[in-house]
């Protein structure tokens, strides 16, 4: 083999490589992108259920509060 020979041999080997690379990269973007949307959508599901939870805390402590408030005035009234 020629010296020219095996630099264009060594040169197409290089853009083969290249070429291997950008796809692989590429690869690799759009798993990326496609798990960070998921990450996206697991952190809104979290966190809307966070906000129903504190909701949910926040009306039960309305209610007992309620029922506190209903059952100590009859507990008045009955005493007088």
């Amino acid at each position: 083999m020629e010296n020219q020979e095996f630099q264009q041999h060594v040169l197409k080997w290089m853009e083969r490589m290249e070429e291997r690379q950008r796809a692989f990269e590429e690869r690799v973007d759009r798993r990326l992108g496609s798990l960070e949307q998921d990450v996206s959508w697991i952190r809104g599901k979290l966190e809307g259920r966070s906000e129903l939870s504190a909701m949910l805390r926040a009306n039960i402590a309305i209610g007992i509060s309620i029922i506190v408030g209903i059952g100590s005035l009859l507990i008045n009234l009955w005493r007088r």
